[in-house]
């Protein structure tokens, strides 16, 4: 049984219950994206997880696509210091996005 459907039946009032669902997707995701960027190193982050977690969290928001591509160009980044560092950048970014505490102030640029 799905989470969803496991939480469909629960009996107490309010719409708590829809709203967890959406809440482990996005740490889910958020775990995702924060292990792709510390193994960037090393490894290639450029995976189809992780571009499905980065399209998860930032869903509906006005710069998701300029993210996107800013992420991919970080990744392709020859100078791993520098890749990891851009890609640290953009995930304290995409964290303020998805509302996570501890994110790291912003300049607001992209």
């Amino acid at each position: 049984m799905d989470r969803r459907q496991h939480l469909a039946n629960v009996a107490f009032g309010g719409n708590w219950s829809e709203e967890i669902v959406p809440v482990e997707e996005r740490a889910a995701a958020l775990a995702t994206l924060r292990q792709a960027i510390a193994q960037a190193w090393e490894e290639d982050p450029r995976t189809g997880p992780v571009r499905a977690a980065l399209a998860l969290l930032t869903r509906g928001h006005p710069k998701a696509a300029l993210l996107a591509e800013r992420f991919e160009r970080a990744a392709a980044l020859p100078a791993p210091g520098l890749r990891l560092e851009e890609l640290q950048r953009l995930l304290a970014i995409v964290e303020r996005m998805a509302g996570q505490e501890g994110a790291r102030p912003d300049n607001g640029s992209l």
